[in-house]
């Protein structure tokens, strides 16, 4: 579906797996940006350094004016990962 005037449109997939999320970033016209980050796989420690790792990554949306307008989720594949895209506007 072609966009015509309107929103500044972002695809975010995300592939979640034991102790690593990658994040394939989709603008229209532009290579795609590629983000992996690693987080500590003990209960105590994995959920912060993931957190973290987001933070990082979608804060840069955010102070470009993007904001998520749908979470799209997927399910697991037989390799133990988990897909989720988002999708981010910036109104014009």
């Amino acid at each position: 579906m072609a966009q015509s005037g309107g929103a500044d449109m972002v695809v975010v997939r995300v592939a979640e797996r034991y102790s690593q999320t990658h994040l394939t970033i989709e603008r229209a016209g532009q290579e795609p940006e590629e983000i992996a980050f690693e987080w500590d796989s003990r209960i105590d420690k994995k959920f912060g350094r993931a957190s973290k790792g987001y933070l990082e990554a979608l804060s840069k949306l955010y102070q470009q004016g993007y904001q998520v307008q749908a979470t799209i989720p997927g399910a697991a594949n037989g390799n133990s990962i988990t897909y989720t895209t988002l999708i981010f506007t910036k109104g014009k």
